[in-house]
């Protein structure tokens, strides 16, 4: 692992690649562990980690500058009740892709749902 890591230090990978490979290796380390194997890769990646910063840091944000404004621009109702969600909630697009338009309006589908005298 070590020698895998400094190669790719030494390839000047970006730094967020760097850190993909080393996810990769400490899932690899969780898995072995759960096969009875005592490795520790943790050390190497610690080991390599002033090297590491060398690397060029070209992350780039991907976050919008004002997402309310963006949110705002929405059209219809619900679909901006949804962005919403997605933004203050951290909610991904498979949770909220479930989420139906009468729900979203605060209507219902499910007869439960207009109370228990129906």
């Amino acid at each position: 692992m070590r020698a895998y890591l400094t190669a790719k230090i030494g390839e000047d990978v970006a730094r967020s690649t760097f850190h993909v490979h080393t996810a990769g290796i400490m899932k690899l380390e969780k898995a072995l562990r759960m096969l009875g194997s005592t490795h520790d890769f943790r050390a190497v990646i610690d080991g390599l980690a002033e090297a590491a910063r060398t690397l060029k840091n070209d992350h780039v944000p991907r976050a919008y500058i004002d997402p309310y404004s963006l949110i705002h621009t929405i059209a219809r109702e619900p679909l901006r009740l949804v962005a919403g969600l997605q933004y203050e909630g951290g909610a991904r697009i498979r949770e909220v892709a479930l989420i139906k338009d009468v729900q979203a309006s605060g209507g219902s589908e499910r007869p439960t749902d207009r109370g228990c005298h129906g």
